[in-house]
């Protein structure tokens, strides 16, 4: 049976090899395996990355290429629209090429999302790491949706690379912004307010998000 989860990821030239490797294989070694992992190359990207990923052999990787540079939000636009235009797809999940997934991330978010259908999107709380992925910090976010809207005033209500979000949220709210200076998931995250629809985080730390 086809996936109903499709989770998207961006690289780009400034990426490096080390974390993409990381990165990937942090999702495909998920305990939640039934999905589709689409993968853009936003502009040409170094040739050992572009080697690697054009190498992975997992059936479940969807590998796609812009000639040209467009940005975070024109890149995982892109992907939207291939994602939007299957309507098997009913959830999606956002990765950053330089963090790691802990293993049950999916599986947690997932079964959130189906037990809650009145939420439209679901991050978590996660761990800042450095290059070497030495522990940085920890950071607990709002899990209740309306403290997560009060937050939203003065700063994200979420880590990007950990939503997992409804389809329907991208088809009420919209696709990224694309004239915003790096806050284009914070703007769409804004039009989904206004729309009324419902946020949560998961009180558990399934990211390591590297700064």
């Amino acid at each position: 049976p086809m996936p109903d989860l499709a989770v998207i990821m961006s690289i780009y030239k400034n990426d490096r090899l080390v974390f993409v490797k990381q990165s990937v294989q942090s999702i495909l070694d998920q305990t939640f395996s039934q999905f589709h992992y689409y993968i853009i190359f936003d502009g040409p990207v170094a040739s050992d990355i572009d080697n690697y990923v054009s190498s992975l052999t997992d059936s479940r990787i969807k590998h796609f290429r812009l000639e040209k540079n467009e940005g975070l939000a024109g890149a995982l636009n892109y992907l939207l629209k291939i994602v939007l235009s299957n309507p098997e797809y009913k959830i999606i999940a956002r990765m950053d090429a330089d963090d790691i997934s802990l293993p049950e991330r999916f599986e947690k978010q997932y079964n959130f999302l189906n037990h809650n259908p009145d939420i439209s999107i679901v991050g978590c709380w996660y761990e800042e790491i450095d290059e070497t992925e030495r522990h940085f910090s920890y950071r607990k976010l709002p899990t209740e949706h309306e403290k997560l809207r009060k937050r939203y005033f003065t700063r994200t209500p979420f880590a990007h690379p950990s939503v997992m979000y409804a389809r329907s949220l991208i088809e009420i709210a919209g696709f990224y912004p694309t004239d915003t200076i790096l806050m284009e998931d914070n703007a769409l995250w804004g039009r989904a307010l206004i729309a009324g629809l419902k946020f949560a985080n998961i009180p558990e730390y399934l990211l390591q998000f590297r700064i």
